[in-house]
């Protein structure tokens, strides 16, 4: 299964909070499922800055959506999917719209470079906008 790393623009990454994944080639599915937890803390942003998510060599993205929410408390938004028809290795996203700490927390659509294995993965990440 792919890592996908998360960063503050360029700043140095930390590895996303896996959730269930799914890879699939022309004859294999491999599920992988895992027990809901919460992110640890991660990501120190302000709220011009941008997350980059990051996929390992050999992997593309094809396309995303994703959420954000405080860490306590109620409200939250929905990015709505995104083609990302040149097939980066990473792309930029919003920071989540609130001060103090929140879940971000992304679906990326990913196909390997060679194109023999496509997959869903689940991610997330705490990032606290100060």
């Amino acid at each position: 299964m792919p890592q996908v790393t998360v960063s503050v623009g360029d700043g140095p990454a930390i590895v996303a909070t896996a959730g269930p994944s799914t890879l699939v080639t022309c004859s294999t599915t491999s599920a992988f499922e895992t027990v809901s937890s919460e992110p640890p803390l991660g990501l120190m942003a302000h709220a011009d800055d941008s997350l980059r998510l990051s996929l390992p060599a050999g992997w593309q993205l094809l396309h995303w959506e994703g959420f954000d929410r405080p860490t306590l408390g109620e409200a939250g938004n929905v990015w709505t999917r995104a083609d990302t028809p040149e097939r980066p290795r990473q792309i930029d996203v919003p920071v989540p719209g609130r001060p103090g700490d929140s879940i971000a927390g992304y679906t990326l659509w990913v196909i390997s470079a060679d194109a023999r294995v496509v997959g869903q993965l689940e991610i997330s990440v705490v990032v606290t906008i100060g």
